[in-house]
């Protein structure tokens, strides 16, 4: 289902919702069983990651879609991480998806301009990734170049708070049914200090 609702939420990440259910129950069987290298798994209170995700739908290849996967929470160096992904991935046009509880909303604004000047499409989505096996060469050259393999998971996906603001900067703007997207008010606050100077007159008697 999680796999279904990513499908219908950008259709060109995915090579089939049956195929791809299949593919993740496989490889959920031998999680256990096949020793893999290690691959991130953000929390929404860690910063974000920002990193390129080749899909691992069975008999994609060698045209697998690829998409930029935002995971955790935005602060001061998540710009940084968006510009260097987005340098690495040169005029190509992929999705982004993103999974976040929100974090600053200057650079949230900062990311969603750059989003919406190389006209991405924003997807409020999860990213499941997938370690590479020892013996796959070709996955471990992908991994080497930073493209890293994973599945899309719109189940859950959120994106609250200052995340909003990147997602308004997508060209075209995706929430699946299953995925929650957040918004509230905005507080700022400002602290004034005065300083007061007192003085005493006086004169004297001559």
């Amino acid at each position: 289902m999680r796999i279904c609702v990513a499908v219908a939420v950008l259709a060109s990440v995915a090579a089939g919702c049956v195929a791809a259910e299949a593919a993740a129950a496989k490889a959920s069987a031998h999680r256990g069983s096949v020793h893999r290298t290690s691959v991130p798994r953000p929390s929404q209170s860690a910063a974000m990651q920002v990193n390129v995700v080749r899909s691992t739908a069975p008999g994609c290849e060698p045209n697998c879609p690829e998409w930029i996967a935002a995971q955790g929470q935005i602060d001061g160096t998540t710009v940084y991480k968006f510009k260097k992904v987005l340098s690495r991935i040169g005029r190509r046009h992929v999705p982004v998806f993103i999974h976040s509880a929100g974090g600053s909303v200057e650079d949230s604004y900062a990311i969603g301009r750059l989003i919406r000047a190389r006209g991405l499409d924003v997807a409020v989505t999860k990213t499941g990734f997938v370690p590479c096996a020892p013996t796959d060469k070709a996955c471990l050259k992908s991994a080497a170049l930073g493209v890293l393999r994973g599945q899309p998971e719109a189940y859950h996906a959120i994106c609250a708070s200052a995340c909003a603001f990147v997602l308004a900067g997508g060209q075209r703007r995706f929430v699946g049914l299953q995925a929650l997207v957040g918004v509230h008010q905005l507080t700022s606050f400002e602290t004034r200090i005065e300083v007061l100077r007192t003085y005493r007159v006086e004169t004297r008697k001559g």
